[in-house]
């Protein structure tokens, strides 16, 4: 849906309902992220409960008070009380709908992710290359580096969002077995680690790895030389294991450089 749209479903109930269900079906976070949206329902619930007391009446016959009536207002009131601080409070941005909750990523939810099903990193599936030595870049990687660098989606929104993009492309290279694939990876991990600081990579890769669905993902790379469409599935499912990779070195989880 377009900006606007999540905009507008911050003022209404069925949005808040719908993060609080989601919730109860996501592995990992669980109900981490929703302490707002309880909080709006509740916001909701009370005035509607207090407007459906206030129009109650004991037979057909009855007439409504007009107080009552004008208290109906007060359930249109909540909705535009919560909507208004959700959007004072920069909720609403389109941004933070699609991290909300990463903040609350505790050193316990980093724990418990597994690291059983990763390949080996010279196997055909993800494929990483070890260090480069001395912290050296070899000669004929540095024209793939630059493009890396200038690499738009590695430039552009959040950092949840930059970092998914870059692990992306060390994705497509794995799918697409181009010649660089276990270099392009090694030079994505580097400069990973370069650009972020490290408890924000490490929430941004547990977040990637709890919520493969959330954002967006490139399907191709053409300014890297990875011209070929992959299902975008299979990227985030590459993606997952990337992350899993780096986040494990940097938790000392794996041992492998």
């Amino acid at each position: 849906l377009p900006d606007w749209a999540g905009v507008v479903s911050g003022f209404m109930p069925g949005r808040y309902a719908v993060a609080l269900l989601n919730a109860g079906y996501t592995d990992g976070l669980g109900m981490l992220p929703v302490g707002f949206n309880s909080l709006a329902l509740a916001a909701i619930g009370v005035c509607a409960g207090a407007v459906g007391l206030a129009l109650f009446k004991a037979s057909p016959t009855e007439r409504q008070p007009r107080r009552a009536t004008l208290g109906a207002l007060l359930a249109l009131v909540a909705w535009l009380g919560v909507g208004g601080v959700a959007s004072h409070t920069g909720r609403l941005d389109a941004d933070a709908l699609i991290t909300e909750g990463l903040q609350e990523i505790t050193p316990e939810i980093l724990a418990r992710i597994s690291y059983d099903d990763l390949p080996e990193d010279g196997s055909f599936v993800t494929r990483l290359a070890p260090p480069f030595p001395a912290g050296k870049l070899p000669a004929e990687l540095e024209a793939l580096s630059a493009r890396l660098e200038d690499w738009a989606p590695a430039r552009e929104g959040p950092p949840v969002q930059r970092i998914r993009n870059l692990l992306s492309a060390a994705s497509l290279a794995d799918v697409s077995r181009a010649p660089r694939e276990a270099e392009l990876a090694r030079l994505v991990f580097n400069k990973l680690i370069r650009d972020h600081p490290p408890a924000e990579l490490r929430r941004a890769l547990a977040w990637i790895i709890l919520r493969p669905s959330e954002g967006s993902v490139p399907t191709s790379a053409p300014a890297l030389g990875l011209d070929r469409s992959i299902p975008e599935p299979v990227v985030r499912e590459r993606n997952t294991y990337y992350a899993k990779k780096l986040l494990g070195r940097q938790l000392g989880k794996l041992q492998a450089p």
